[in-house]
């Protein structure tokens, strides 16, 4: 294992290792997690494939690289095409761009010196439009790349790519982009209980985030 790295690669069998050591003291919680996430990703309205698609997405928003490597390659195993997890990684960048992009309402009521009861009102998504105005191509450009992100007519469908940004958007925590692309999704015909799914998901993939980056913690503690 490569020490000098700040992100060593290790195998899943030594991350339970390293994992479990850690956890010594008290080897339920890490069970815990392992039995929530793999209830998380088992078949249900979304099928197993369909999951690792998402967590890979889901990983570029907590930007893991212990998630990524470890959901590309069971992604991998369930059928995935490199096409789709390229399309994947697009819906995540498309729902980061959107959710600063739609702070921009912010910036706007701040500037105008507005007094704000709400910091994060439905309304302000309607202050985007005025956006436009101040500078049309920017607005225009920004817009173009999440609508042709989520357009169908590639390798993953409208109505799957909704899905993803929405566990993409709850990962983010950003209200206007849960807004925005749940609002589409339910417009979709998106179900409830798809969402419900893909929203265990993204719980799923923060805390195995976490867990995962106790690794670095137990390289720095033991680096000389």
């Amino acid at each position: 294992m490569n020490t000098a790295s700040l992100y060593p690669r290790v195998t899943p069998a030594e991350e339970n290792q390293l994992l479990r050591q850690l956890f010594a003291h008290d080897p339920k919680r890490l069970s815990a997690f392992h039995s929530f996430s793999q209830a998380a990703f088992a078949d249900g309205v979304l099928s197993l494939q369909f999951k690792e698609l998402i967590a890979v997405s889901l990983a570029h928003i907590t930007g893991c690289p212990y998630c990524i490597d470890l959901h590309v390659s069971r992604a991998k195993e369930a059928g995935v095409t490199l096409e789709e997890l390229a399309e994947t990684s697009a819906v995540a960048a498309a729902v980061q761009s959107f959710a600063a992009f739609a702070l921009s309402a912010n910036t706007l009521q701040a500037y105008y010196g507005k007094a704000l009861t709400d910091l994060y009102s439905v309304s302000n998504l309607e202050l985007l439009d005025s956006v436009s105005s101040i500078n049309e191509r920017i607005y225009d450009a920004q817009f173009d790349f999440i609508h042709s992100v989520l357009a169908d007519g590639g390798h993953i469908s409208e109505k799957d790519k909704l899905i993803i940004a929405v566990g993409c958007a709850q990962v983010l925590g950003n209200a206007y982009a849960i807004e925005y692309f749940t609002q589409r999704a339910a417009a979709a015909g998106i179900q409830i209980e798809q969402l419900a799914e893909v929203g265990l998901l993204a719980a799923a993939l923060k805390a195995g985030s976490a867990i995962a980056h106790q690794l670095n913690t137990i390289f720095a503690f033991e680096r000389e």
